[in-house]
């Protein structure tokens, strides 16, 4: 299973969602959930696919393996059920590429990490320098860690510092 963040435009605005590359096509997990259940009789099938199966990637990756199960489990009904298959009122759960956007895997994470921790990158960052890659590299990479959006009464901040 592939996942992804998508964009997709309704008549309602435009939203990202959490989908799986089929085929040609992405299936809507969050929607694909929600007709499953709807199917299995439950009586509030969107809330209980937006507790089960979030419809954005963060929330869904904090899901954890019960999340990851109840998506397999989604998009093999879906697959099954075939592309003209809607969910519970209707709604669209089968999406062909050329109507949406690929985004960003993880549109706005909590977080930042940035390494350098690949000898290749460091390699080419000292050889620019014209200087090799520092012995202490290869006994302790240096990251930066750093946290995003609002912070302490800021917008827009993003505080990091170096470690090794």
């Amino acid at each position: 299973m592939r996942l992804v963040s998508f964009r997709v435009t309704t008549p309602v605005g435009t939203f990202v969602r959490v989908g799986a590359m089929h085929d040609q096509s992405f299936v809507d997990v969050n929607m694909a959930y929600a007709r499953w259940l709807a199917d299995q009789r439950e009586a509030q099938p969107h809330r209980l696919a937006n507790a089960q199966v979030p419809a954005t990637m963060l929330e869904f990756l904090e899901g954890g393996p019960s999340t990851m199960a109840a998506a397999r489990r989604a998009i093999d009904y879906a697959v099954m059920l075939g592309p003209s298959s809607q969910g519970p009122v209707g709604e669209t759960i089968f999406y062909q590429s050329a109507n949406v956007r690929v985004a960003a895997p993880l549109p706005n994470p909590p977080s930042l990490r940035d390494f350098i921790a690949f000898e290749g990158h460091i390699a080419a960052t000292s050889k620019k320098r014209g200087q090799p890659i520092p012995p202490e590299w290869y006994k302790a990479p240096v990251y930066y860690k750093g946290i995003t959006g609002p912070l302490l009464g800021r917008t827009k901040t993003c505080l990091g510092h170096w470690t090794r």
